[in-house]
């Protein structure tokens, strides 16, 4: 038989493919590790699958966040203020605490780079 794989070997999958901003499935992680999705199904156990969640909730919220700094940016490329409503309109996220926090990162990146 070939490699063996452990728990360990799963969560580092995770790790690195959060990294990537990626959201982990059992597919992204076989092919991470060049292995089955059955081995990697028969690897994770509950705590792994939480882990999981709580990594792709992350790694969800912060796709979003990207797209929102990428539009605020376009937004705002001519010189004028941003308006919520016109950011609405150039993105399906409604999450208002979403938008409020690429607000934030956005004006802090722009202030300190004065």
């Amino acid at each position: 038989r070939g490699c063996k794989f452990t728990d360990i070997d799963v969560l580092l999958a995770i790790e690195t493919i959060r990294d990537q901003l990626v959201v982990a499935t059992s597919k992204s992680i076989a092919k991470y590790l060049n292995c089955s999705t059955s081995t990697v199904s028969r690897l994770i156990n509950k705590d792994i699958r939480d882990k999981m969640k709580q990594y792709n909730d992350l790694t969800r919220e912060e796709q979003k966040i990207r797209i929102l700094l990428e539009n605020i940016e376009l937004l705002t490329s001519n010189g004028e203020g941003l308006k919520v409503r016109a950011l609405k309109e150039l993105t399906s996220i409604r999450d208002y605490s979403l938008i409020k926090k690429a607000m934030t990162i956005f004006l802090h990146d722009e202030s300190s780079s004065f």
